[in-house]
């Protein structure tokens, strides 16, 4: 896991980044500074500067005299972070739709194909590709609009969100519900129909948070009495 590029803290950032997002650094974890320095083989400088971009992030916060802990989003901060997209979702529409060109679309498509390839047969190394590709397909649907700082805040939110889904198991079944949420959404998209889109990615957030909000509340009462963690979707 050395760095070996020029852009050494750029380059830690976005290893954590995905560390974060996939669970090897879980919500709630301590960061041990020294074993980051060993892991990657860099100074404790660009480990610091990752660190505070991604405090900025909010995917990792500071205890006063404790230290630097994986940020846990409660049940509150999950409904704020899905409204907050689905404010940025249906905000964009008139413009994703009018900027979408067959090029774009196509690459949505594929997305969406590749994940459907993943769905049979999903287990937790797949779910975490699957996750990654789904973040991918909503990318894509925003950058359609031709609007980097609305990009920007789009994947800070759903980063946010995969913070909170990183609690739990993936239950393979959610993963259906995701993939046809995405049908709708796409159907809306090559009809170029505005208020389509904007229904079906309601519809999907709508979905995702009580799918969500329900699953991470059922992982925390079976952790309070001891039992093994729930199932908890992954889907967005």
């Amino acid at each position: 896991m050395e760095i070996k590029v020029n852009s050494v803290r750029d380059q830690v950032y976005e290893r954590m980044h995905e560390m974060i997002l996939d669970g090897a650094l879980l919500p709630g974890a301590r960061l041990d500074l020294n074993q980051l320095v060993a892991m990657f083989g860099v100074s404790k400088t660009p480990i610091n500067e990752a660190v505070q971009k991604l405090i900025q992030d909010r995917l990792l916060h500071v205890r006063p005299r404790s230290g630097t802990f994986v940020s846990v989003l409660n049940l509150d901060e999950i409904d704020m972070t899905f409204d907050f997209r689905i404010a940025l979702e249906i905000g964009a529409a008139d413009r994703i739709v009018a900027r979408l060109t067959d090029a774009s679309l196509a690459d949505i498509r594929d997305a969406q194909a590749r994940m459907r390839e993943l769905v049979s047969a999903i287990d937790p190394e797949s779910s975490r590709d699957f996750l990654r590709l789904d973040a991918e397909f909503h990318d894509r649907i925003i950058a359609a609009a031709g609007n980097e700082l609305l990009l920007e805040h789009y994947r800070q939110v759903n980063t946010l969100s995969a913070v909170a889904r990183a609690r739990g198991r993936f239950a393979p079944a959610t993963f259906e519900a995701a993939m046809a949420d995405h049908e709708a959404i796409l159907d809306a998209l090559e009809a170029r129909d505005r208020d389509g889109f904007r229904a079906a990615c309601q519809v999907h957030v709508d979905r995702a948070k009580l799918r969500l909000r329900a699953a991470l509340a059922a992982h925390d009462t079976a952790a309070a009495a001891g039992a093994g963690p729930e199932p908890v979707s992954p889907t967005r």
